[in-house]
């Protein structure tokens, strides 16, 4: 579990993250920084970051910093490294603990990534999910789904997403929907969600908050801990 906000208007882009990361297998927490810094743009990781057993290992993965090309590319690029390995890391698990895999990979996607920089003074936002499809006879197929704000790079309509327990996305999705999330402060917004769903004490999620602000100036932390 973990708990991530991502809200978007026009010129505006806040992210926020909680710290704790659930180890798949062993069940051991510890402290890890969401929101990563890769140099031309920023990655918030949530979903199966690990996976001992294939050696998986997103940090490994994704390079420390990525060249200074169209976000687009990037996402391609990060895509074409980590769907692979996933992919073995996840016929693993579907053939050592089935219902781990239902849990993990079928319920809800096993791994989300939004990256997000400033492009052209525009925040821009992508969403890479894995999705995936199931063969009785065959190993798992994982195919990336891209969502992509501005919209072909033109339309900002306010969009959001949050990774977390299905009643606390529930009810920020409802203040989408009438437009309340948008209104005031996007900071104290996301940060709010995130805080909810630590005050649940749900298992795999804890402080501290990160919490990232883009505009058309540039990116700026609004809270970052140490070690990120």
């Amino acid at each position: 579990m973990t708990a991530i906000a991502a809200i978007c208007r026009t010129g505006e882009i806040v992210l926020a993250a909680d710290s704790r990361r659930l180890g798949l297998v062993s069940g051991e927490q510890s402290s890890v920084c969401k929101i990563r810094d890769l140099k031309t743009l920023y990655a918030v990781l949530s979903g199966i970051n690990t996976y001992d057993p294939t050696h998986f290992d997103v940090s490994q993965l994704i390079p420390a910093q990525m060249p200074d090309v169209d976000i687009g590319t990037n996402v391609n690029s990060i895509a074409d490294a980590i769907f692979p390995p996933l992919r073995d890391a996840l016929e693993h698990l579907r053939n050592e603990n089935p219902g781990l895999f239902a849990s993990t990979a079928v319920q809800k996607h096993p791994m989300d990534i939004k990256f997000a920089r400033v492009q052209n003074c525009v925040p821009t936002l992508i969403t890479l999910r894995a999705v995936v499809q199931i063969s009785e006879s065959g190993p798992p197929t994982v195919i990336p789904e891209r969502h992509d704000w501005p919209i072909w790079g033109m339309f900002d309509t306010p969009a959001c997403s949050f990774v977390g327990t299905d009643e606390g996305v529930a009810t920020y999705l409802a203040l989408s929907d009438n437009g309340e999330l948008y209104k005031g402060d996007l900071v104290e917004r996301a940060r709010s969600f995130v805080q909810t769903e630590i005050d649940k004490h749900a298992t795999g999620i804890g402080g501290p908050i990160d919490i990232l602000r883009l505009t058309k100036e540039g990116a700026n932390w609004i809270q970052r801990k140490d070690g990120c």
